[in-house]
């Protein structure tokens, strides 16, 4: 991993509220909020701020604390004037200042002059004091308050998330822009203001990088959507995008990435140099963007010509005895074995010729067999900028951790992504009706669940960071709304205090979920996908 993006993000109420122009890296933006009017507000609500400063509150309760320090400064301001005005001498309210003793205005200034409760004397009250006297020691004691409370206020972001050197160079998470679609939510949520809302509050954690394709339905529109309505707040310089994924990255780190994929559609797949160019063109005008930062083939097993001895199953062996059947013995490796392959030759062309157009800065390949996708990706040439593999290094499929030094040591890949740590859907208590998993992994995962009490979501994620930490691979992760976000973030902290590893009671659960996959042959073992 390269170095971290240190942010200033401030807390999640400053960030998830919408309200401040908070941007990742640009704290400068919100120093007059959180370094002037924050600690005023403070003051006005000493016993929220002693109690915010002890436990650190997070999310929602930080919503609260902050509307609530709203309140009290505009009740208690207001009251404190009258308090002053009640128990102090004659009062002038004058066009330099309010108030000011009636001793200190000079003669012929205009004033409106009120009359407060003249008996009183006026020494309790002098030129530039806020305070009554007998309060000295007591707002003394709230200031300190206020002021340890604004500095763990401004330290209380979630961790930064590492960079992944590239190129291109991404955070250790990406935004798995699949959930803006029908497959995961429905037009009226697609079409609402959730996905600007959960784009917003994924840049402001540092989250800049996403991944689409047009196979998602309306993802690419809802997402270039989302990005034309925070153009403000972030310009495509900070972001990147990538068809079939989409980056965005720091102004101060690189500019923005966008990612997307392209030849697959709702029902077939066309690779043709002629549509694989109108793909990309589309993509251009719906991210309104002149550049997409990496474009990939998508799904190539659906192209490429079939070398594999058997559909599904646990396909390790390719990288030794089998060797042959895969199609991945070093002297065939970068020969064309059918039609398929020079289907996924010529729409490679097409990107080359993209990418020297400057419309493209990085290309590469996507797909779910591994075998397949070791193999393609010596076929090319040039070799792929960047790979995405998904459902290869999870609880259940840790197949991708054999095939890494293929990918970099034989085929030369620069950047390897690895998505969906949840195996989409298959680690989560409600597995999705249409998962491609076999009825048998399916009632083996929820019998797991039913009797351990356990959270596995959590315990994958955890498991897809370390692993993909240890092995300098962003981890794609889809995300639906700003609470799936702030969840990926609660665990991401939680994972940096642990020091960036699971602890050993998750080593200790994984190792009996491992013991009862492994049981019924369900260890690296994949569905089939592709072409027959």
């Amino acid at each position: 991993m390269s170095g971290s993006n240190y942010n200033l993000d401030f807390c999640p109420a400053c960030r998830s509220s919408g309200l401040l122009p908070s941007r990742s890296g640009t704290p400068l933006r919100l120093f007059p909020f959180t370094c002037v009017v924050y600690p005023v507000l403070c003051v006005y609500c000493p016993a929220l701020t002693l109690l915010q400063f002890i436990i650190g509150g997070a999310g929602m309760l930080n919503v609260a604390f902050s509307a609530t320090h709203l309140i009290f400064f505009s009740v208690s301001g207001a009251a404190w004037y009258v308090f002053r005005l009640s128990r102090g001498p004659t009062v002038i309210w004058s066009q330099n200042a309010n108030p000011e003793p009636y001793s200190s205005i000079k003669q012929n200034q205009t004033t409106k002059l009120m009359n407060v409760n003249p008996k009183l004397d006026g020494g309790s009250w002098s030129r530039g004091c806020l305070m009554h006297r007998r309060f000295g020691s007591t707002w003394s004691f709230l200031l300190a308050i206020t002021f340890f409370s604004t500095l763990k206020h401004l330290m209380a972001s979630s961790p930064p998330l590492d960079r992944i050197s590239g190129p291109p160079s991404l955070p250790s998470l990406v935004f798995g822009g699949a959930a803006f679609s029908h497959f995961y939510n429905d037009e009226d949520y697609n079409t609402g203001d959730g996905p600007v809302a959960t784009v917003r509050a994924a840049m402001r954690a540092g989250i800049t990088a996403f991944d689409t394709s047009v196979y998602y339905g309306d993802s690419e529109i809802v997402l270039g959507n989302a990005f034309q309505q925070l153009k403000e707040e972030y310009p495509r310089e900070t972001y990147t995008l990538v068809r079939c994924l989409v980056f965005l990255q720091p102004m101060h780190r690189l500019t923005d990435s966008q990612l997307t994929k392209c030849g697959r559609y709702s029902t077939h797949f066309d690779y043709s140099p002629q549509n694989i160019r109108r793909s990309v063109l589309q993509s251009l005008s719906r991210f309104h963007t002149e550049y997409l930062d990496v474009v990939y083939l998508h799904d190539i097993e659906f192209v490429a010509t079939v070398c594999s001895p058997r559909k599904d199953g646990v396909h390790t062996g390719a990288l030794s005895d089998e060797q042959k059947a895969y199609g991945l013995i070093p002297e065939e490796a970068a020969t064309i074995q059918g039609e398929g392959d020079q289907a996924v030759v010529d729409a490679w062309s097409e990107l080359v010729k993209l990418k020297t157009e400057g419309k493209i800065r990085h290309i590469g390949i996507t797909g779910y067999p591994l075998p397949t996708l070791l193999r393609v990706s010596l076929l090319l040439d040039p070799s792929p900028d960047v790979i995405m593999s998904y459902s290869h290094l999870n609880l259940q499929n840790r197949s991708l951790l054999s095939f890494l030094p293929a990918f970099r040591d034989t085929a030369k890949i620069p950047t390897i992504l690895s998505a969906s740590p949840l195996n989409m859907g298959l680690l989560t208590p409600s597995i999705p009706t249409w998962h491609p998993a076999p009825e048998e992994l399916r009632a083996t995962m929820e019998a797991f669940q039913k009797e351990w009490n356990g959270n596995l979501p959590e315990l994958a994620l955890m498991f897809g960071m370390e692993t993909c930490s240890k092995n300098g691979l962003p981890l794609v992760v889809g995300l639906s709304n700003v609470k799936e976000v702030e969840t990926i973030m609660a665990v991401w902290a939680r994972f940096m205090e642990q020091g960036g590893k699971m602890t050993a009671g998750e080593r200790q659960a994984d190792a009996i979920f491992k013991k009862v996959l492994d049981e019924g042959g369900w260890i690296d073992w994949s569905w089939a996908s592709g072409s027959s």
